[in-house]
């Protein structure tokens, strides 16, 4: 057996082979130039991780490094996807062993949260858990009124990023985008298979939102999910029936975060019930406590006095979390502090001094995953 180790360059024809015999569909979805091509993206030769026997890959993780901005204070974040192993050397702790050079790299790296594509036992004996303030709404586009006349909306492809991108610039809880990031990508989350809509007024772009749809059995109708979105709420809402009947949606499913006063307000505007949820379709684990709360000091600073401020303390030893106020100290596993620190259903409950502080900045904003998906 030889690593968990990065791939070298010659091993990536080899690597992709391993992709396609376990996604199946891969060569069905993309021209075998788009796949080979993609492949040789500088990422998946720098943060993929896999297991080589008999000069060819048998187990691949591939990690993608994101910085998210939360009103002004930058960290940095990391993900895992495409977690495969030849079915002949499965049940041999391959994939364990990967993840646990991915995570030393990601703490290395300055990774402060672990976002998963995914929920399985390996996950879950690593303290991925699944977290984050999110609520969840489903609207029927026939009982919503019309969009006004004013408002036009357009489908747009990936490429015209462009003229998205001053829209998700000005997020206040937003991944840190290079503008060419959708060439830098996963290849097959390069966001071919969204279908985002652009909202115009007099030919100004005003807002877009980005819709994913599961399986569709034969003769029904799509129920896509939004999956990211910028620019004004008012004008998403309002443009909703127009989307739904541009992509012949029988309904809309919306997740966003709670953070959004904005967006729900005007979704419960509408009559849709509002549920509250964990980030959707991802498990989170906590990377670097004390290196997260000190990059998000400032964000603290505006919402504790400096009484508090002064007493608050965050440490981590190994699996373990410890929240100080003063002299009350909490220490919670990695699976419990998750909850406590991003929300979700499974958020302890905690008493005294040190939760009154902590209920003042807990939980932590976090975006939609969006294009960032792995």
């Amino acid at each position: 057996m030889d690593g968990p180790r990065a791939p070298r360059a010659d091993e990536l024809d080899s690597l992709l082979d391993l992709l396609c015999e376990i996604w199946d569909y891969f060569p069905r979805l993309y021209s075998q130039e788009y796949l080979h091509d993609g492949i040789r993206r500088r990422l998946h030769r720098r943060d993929a991780r896999i297991i080589v026997e008999d000069g060819r890959p048998v187990s691949n993780i591939q990690m993608l490094f994101h910085d998210i901005d939360a009103y002004g204070c930058r960290f940095k974040t990391a993900s895992i996807g495409c977690v495969c192993t030849r079915a002949d050397r499965r049940n041999q702790g391959f994939a364990g062993a990967i993840l646990q050079r991915c995570l030393k790299d990601m703490t290395d790296a300055g990774a402060r949260l672990l976002f998963v594509s995914g929920d399985r036992s390996l996950y879950r004996r690593n303290h991925c858990v699944h977290a984050g303030d999110f609520l969840d709404a489903r609207l029927d586009p026939a009982v919503l009124p019309p969009a006004p006349p004013s408002l036009s909306v357009r489908r747009v492809q990936p490429d015209a990023w462009p003229l998205l991108a001053p829209l998700y610039q000005a997020e206040p809880v937003r991944f840190r985008r290079r503008l060419n990031f959708l060439q830098e990508t996963c290849f097959w989350w390069d966001c071919n298979r969204h279908q985002i809509w652009l909202i115009e007024s007099a030919g100004r772009a005003l807002a877009y939102a980005a819709f994913v749809t599961g399986f569709v059995a034969e003769g029904q109708k799509p129920t896509p999910a939004l999956a990211e979105y910028a620019g004004s709420r008012a004008a998403l809402v309002d443009a909703l029936p127009a989307i739904a009947q541009g992509g012949s949606y029988s309904a809309v499913e919306l997740a966003f975060p709670a953070w959004d006063r904005d967006l729900a307000y005007l979704v419960g505007r509408l009559g849709a019930e509002l549920r509250p949820r964990p980030l959707p379709h991802h498990t989170v684990r906590l990377l670097d406590l004390p290196g997260l709360m000190l990059e998000l000091r400032p964000y603290l600073a505006a919402r504790l006095p400096e009484s508090d401020l002064d007493r608050l303390s965050f440490a981590q030893e190994g699996e373990t979390c410890r929240f100080t106020c003063g002299e009350q100290t909490l220490s919670l596993g990695l699976s419990e502090a998750a909850p406590l620190v991003l929300g979700g259903p499974n958020r302890p409950a905690v008493e005294g001094d040190l939760g009154r502080v902590l209920a003042s900045v807990f939980p932590l904003p976090l975006p939609l995953i969006g294009f960032e998906y792995i």
